[in-house]
């Protein structure tokens, strides 16, 4: 949460599929779901969805090196000012250092 009272909260629904090529490429690909009976949309909250294919593409380049590409096209529902718009997307990428560093910290 980002402290500003007058923005609603989002929720997200979506299944996700992995998939690895031939050549050692890794596909993470998000799927927005419409609705799911377990996970109804609650009243205080604002269910956004992706908007195209969304997901994650990880290249192996090296021994314990890779190259990830996250791609979204994320449709966040209802109104937001830019500029948080803005910082929330940028957050986003922080996803990435994060998933690097528990890889780092678990590796053998």
């Amino acid at each position: 949460t980002y402290g500003v009272s007058w923005i609603q909260d989002r929720d997200f629904l979506f299944t996700h599929r992995h998939y690895e090529s031939p050549n050692g490429t890794h596909f993470v690909i998000f799927s927005h779901l419409e609705k799911w009976d377990k996970h109804p949309v609650k009243s205080h909250l604002v269910r956004g969805q992706f908007a195209h294919t969304s997901g994650y593409i990880i290249k192996p380049i090296a021994e314990k090196q890779c190259h990830v590409t996250f791609l979204t096209s994320t449709d966040i529902k209802g109104w937001l000012p830019l500029w948080f718009a803005n910082r929330v997307s940028r957050a986003n990428g922080k996803v990435v250092t994060q998933v690097r560093r528990h890889f780092e910290s678990n590796s053998n």
